[in-house]
């Protein structure tokens, strides 16, 4: 979500909040929120639309450099959402849009192996990067080196108004959008899962000192 504006860039990252920060950031965006109609499902599910540009609701930051210019581009507030992954996953995974009611360890590690992470959003790798990267050589960078804040799902209320407050808007209450319907995430997870989770969002999980918790 994007206003000129107001001068900030939000990158939706799915199962973190951002269907609530998106309901109040609306105000303030030259995007469109435009519901989903047949396909509507949960408490509010949405695409966001913008006349002037190509993007879509979970568009990355790469995506969004492609179709700004660089000037307003750079001079944008850059602001992602991050959730404990062992939690985020088992949230995707009985997200209303799959329509899953029921717990299948195999439909799971599918789920896990396609789910991008955060770097996949929030990262814009320049052309040096690129090569090295396809080389299979060279530093990555770090997690958060090309966005000027991460707002944890676990403090959401607090960090939100962190962002408020920088983009001159007033603080609200965040509203809550499409929540699952499930037990404490510790209880779908057995040891493998559990590092398997862990190998694959190990940026994540170190950058916000996550650890796996029972309930």
């Amino acid at each position: 979500m994007i206003s000129l504006k107001h001068q900030f860039l939000f990158i939706h990252v799915p199962k973190t909040g951002g269907n609530s920060i998106q309901n109040i950031l609306k105000d303030y965006s030259e995007d469109d929120i435009v519901i989903m109609g047949e396909h509507q499902d949960g408490v509010e599910r949405f695409e966001v639309r913008n006349a002037n540009y190509q993007i879509t609701k979970h568009a990355t930051l790469a995506e969004y450099r492609e179709v700004l210019d660089r000037a307003t581009f750079e001079k944008l507030f850059k602001f992602a959402t991050l959730r404990n992954p062992w939690d985020m996953m088992i949230s995707f995974y009985f997200s209303p849009h799959r329509k899953v009611s029921a717990w299948d360890r195999d439909d799971f590690l599918s789920l896990l192996a396609e789910t991008p992470t955060l770097r996949h959003y929030v990262h814009c790798p320049k052309v040096g990067e690129k090569l090295l990267g396809k080389m299979g050589l060279g530093a990555k960078g770090s997690l958060t080196q090309d966005i000027d804040f991460l707002i944890r799902f676990e403090s959401i209320d607090e960090d939100f108004g962190k962002v408020c407050d920088r983009l001159e808007i007033p603080r609200v209450v965040l509203p809550k959008r499409n929540a699952s319907s499930r037990a404490h995430y510790s209880s779908y997870y057995d040891e493998e899962l559990v590092a398997k989770v862990a190998d694959r969002f190990a940026e994540e999980i170190e950058w916000g000192g996550y650890q796996f918790e029972r309930a």
